[in-house]
């Protein structure tokens, strides 16, 4: 059964992964794979997620056939980009600092720490899970339930959309995870929270190796392991990876569009990363309702830094590349919502006058603040230490667009949690109570990024700071 299970999410990440490592400019380098097959979690799984419900909605039900057509359809996309990989010429890595004989002792301290957290947090990510198999309650009540009910409605899988339902069930929400769910318990027959649990295990581990790797290719390998030593030890993060829930993949998809986007402007003349970072939004948009709102957000904040910019014609096409990547998903988003969910619960509840009585009331907005403050030092402790990394310096002279394109897209998706708190027809308490935590750590990840990504690499800094002269970069070195 393992093993079938195991099948059903190889062979998605397989096919992305041969097909990322022949397109992306990334993969000639040990750290530069990690990056591919952390992209390759995301790519593989969400496509996997819009194949089995456009199987659905064109053949009424997954049936006894899916699982050998969904196999086969991998395994050719697989045999195809195997056949086409002739040897061909690929953009060069970008190199890496080499941290000097002084700065080993640190290189190699980090990297105790980092493998030691990791295999802590392996340990205590299959413990809990054994533990508490059905997840958090929300991944009882609405993302395993929306499983089942693809799973077990056959011709009447949409059921699990009914207004019906009682609106804490979120009938409008997207179908990337429980759409994994149920093809992993289509492939064996049989449910089994193994799949879930699987599924969130791959997405929690493929957000720490996409931060250390992107970080490590921009700037260098010692902050890129300080910033997933950062996140594993991040007791919150990993608590929420176990829950089930969706709120850490779509936290890996909001990073991923963003460090595509950095990687972007080490080849510009390449469109292939800020193609995938259009996928990666989109994957978001399918994730959670939330993706879209990340997704508007990317856009503004790219057309508002474009004026500021240099080769404005070349970032207008960059963000048509982007457009064009995220449009599958919000095609298919779109007849998601038109066509089979009910309207959403929180919006359809809104009235004019209640909506500009919250506005205009400031201690709504005093409340709003002072939680998020309280959760902010109460469950994200090691964000606090952030202050003390700028010892190191800064460093934004390289990515001085792509900073303020990712930076704002993160003060307007903030803006917007915000701005939907001000409005909630809902207890605010209880509406933040249950929600800000998770909408925070759906942001952790890229706000470590692009906290890390303003810093000078440590090697450098270090060996400056110990008034040895620095070394230039060798152009060959690779991890």
């Amino acid at each position: 059964m393992i093993a079938l299970l195991a099948i059903s999410i190889l062979l998605p990440v397989l096919a992305a992964h041969m097909v990322l490592t022949r397109y992306l400019p990334y993969h000639t380098s040990t750290v530069s794979r990690t990056l591919v097959l952390s992209l390759a979690v995301g790519t593989g799984l969400g496509f996997s997620s819009c194949t089995y419900f456009a199987w659905l909605v064109l053949n009424g039900s997954a049936g006894d056939f899916f699982s050998f057509a969904d196999a086969m359809l991998f395994l050719g996309i697989i045999l195809c980009v195997t056949v086409c990989n002739k040897k061909s010429s690929h953009s060069p890595s970008p190199s890496i600092p080499m941290p000097d004989q002084l700065n080993k002792q640190i290189h190699r301290f980090l990297a105790i720490v980092f493998c030691f957290l990791l295999v802590s947090a392996i340990a205590i990510f299959v413990a809990i899970s054994i533990l508490g198999p059905h997840g958090g309650w929300d991944a009882c009540m609405i993302w395993n339930l929306r499983a089942r009910f693809l799973f077990r409605g056959g011709v009447h899988w949409n059921n699990a959309f009914s207004g019906l339902l009682y609106w804490p069930y979120h009938t409008d929400y997207p179908l990337l995870i429980p759409a994994n769910v149920a093809r992993g318990w289509t492939y064996i027959g049989k449910e089994t929270q193994a799949m879930p649990a699987m599924i969130g295990l791959l997405f929690t581990f493929a957000t720490i190796g996409l931060l250390l790797s992107s970080l490590t290719i921009l700037k260098c390998r010692s902050l890129g392991l300080l910033a997933a030593v950062i996140m594993l030890g991040t007791s919150r993060f990993l608590m929420h990876g176990t829950s089930q829930y969706a709120d850490v993949p779509l936290g890996f998809y909001f990073l991923a569009a963003i460090a595509l986007l950095f990687l972007q402007g080490v080849f510009p003349s390449n469109y292939i990363p800020i193609l995938l970072a259009g996928m990666m939004s989109g994957f978001s948009c399918w994730t959670k309702n939330e993706g879209l709102l990340f997704f508007a957000s990317f856009v503004a904040a790219y057309l508002i830094a474009i004026p500021g910019a240099t080769a404005r014609d070349k970032k207008l096409r960059q963000l048509a590349f982007f457009t064009f990547g995220s449009l599958p998903m919000l095609l298919i988003l779109l007849y998601f919502k038109l066509s089979i969910v009910p309207p959403n619960d929180l919006f359809s509840a809104l009235e004019v006058m209640k909506i500009v009585q919250n506005l205009t009331n400031p201690d709504r907005h005093y409340q709003i603040l002072k939680q998020l403050m309280i959760v902010v030092q109460g469950s994200f402790p090691l964000v606090m230490l952030f202050p003390f990394l700028y010892y190191f310096g800064f460093d934004i002279s390289r990515h001085r667009f792509e900073l303020c394109v990712s930076a704002l897209t993160i003060c307007l998706v903030i803006s917007g949690y915000i701005g939907v708190y001000l409005i909630s027809p809902y207890n605010l308490q209880w509406h933040i109570a249950t929600s800000l935590e998770r909408l925070l750590i759906q942001l952790l990840p890229s706000i470590v990024f692009i906290q890390f990504i303003m810093l000078k690499p440590i090697e450098r800094n270090i060996t400056l700071k110990q008034g040895d002269t620095y070394a230039s970069i060798n152009s060959d070195s690779r991890i």
